[in-house]
């Protein structure tokens, strides 16, 4: 059991939380265009702090989401983070952006009744028995995309079991039109790459689709990928297309729990976000004339 505050900075939305024993007690959140962690993280966690009438040192470790997201943001969190274990003598969890996309999905949007609503009586009955898939998409600009691939495991005790590990490494591919399923097997998607190209990534997606498995596309980079179904069949995938569904704090809460109590924390004094891409930095619009 553990007290535990997460922070999301990866995206827009600049959210603080905290966990108690793998549950969500307190929650600030700010969604803001022009990313506004630099002027609000702070802000947050102190409104946070005194809304739940903690310290800084009352926490028994920091949790935050490492990437791929924001360069700035990462930054951001990553620095306010070992200053508050430098500060405390306590650990830092780190959790992949792309992971904690998947597991709010799958916790906060009722994935069963999506189910009961998108899949045929045939199919149905194997939507719960390692054939549904679960594809973050996070926009990276440029026409590229971070994302990432999760299975869903089936359990004895529940309809369904929690998000496994990624089936690939996180990654970002270039997108122009992401997938053209073709005839193939599901037997050769298990190959891990730091960089996937649009046919690389439209062959893994098309093997799952080819032998029927329910695939599930989110976040804000999902409408890149969802123009390539108008010409294409996709029985089984199913978009969700709202450029404002972003991580939160929120859905690092259990995970953080079930990292602390495997001891799996990062070197604070050396650990990085995980970027993937090279910084590149571009003109602020607020000072274009």
């Amino acid at each position: 059991m553990a007290l535990i505050l997460c922070i999301e900075t990866s995206s827009k939305n600049c959210s603080v939380c905290i966990s108690n024993n793998g549950e969500m007690t307190y929650i600030k959140e700010q969604m803001d265009d022009n990313y506004c962690h630099g002027e609000k993280l702070h802000v947050l966690i102190q409104e946070l702090l005194h809304e739940a009438n903690l310290s800084i040192h009352s926490f028994d470790a920091f949790c935050l989401s490492a990437g791929p997201g924001s360069y700035t943001g990462l930054r951001i969190g990553a620095a306010t983070l070992k200053g508050f274990s430098f500060a405390t003598n306590k650990p830092i969890i780190a959790i992949s952006s792309l992971m904690s996309l998947a597991y709010g999905f799958f916790t906060d949007d009722s994935l069963a009744s999506r189910n009961l609503d998108f899949a045929d009586p045939c199919h149905h009955s194997e939507v719960f028995v390692g054939r549904t898939f679960l594809c973050p998409v996070i926009d990276s600009r440029q026409e590229e995309v971070y994302t990432a691939l999760y299975a869903i495991n089936s359990s004895s005790h529940e309809k369904l079991g929690s998000v496994s590990k990624s089936i690939f490494s996180d990654m970002y591919c270039e997108l122009i039109e992401c997938i053209s399923p073709s005839p193939a097997h599901i037997n050769s998607i298990f190959d891990s790459n730091s960089h996937l190209t649009e046919d690389d990534f439209g062959n893994n997606i098309a093997q799952l689709l080819a032998v029927n498995c329910t695939i599930f596309f989110f976040g804000s980079g999902t409408y890149k990928i969802e123009p390539s179904r108008k010409t294409t069949d996709f029985d089984y995938a199913h978009f969700e297309c709202n450029k404002n569904y972003l991580p939160s704090a929120k859905s690092l809460c259990l995970l953080a729990e079930m990292e602390f109590k495997k001891n799996n924390f990062v070197n604070s004094a050396y650990f990085e976000p995980l970027y993937l891409k090279d910084f590149v930095p571009t003109i602020s619009k607020k000072n274009k004339f």
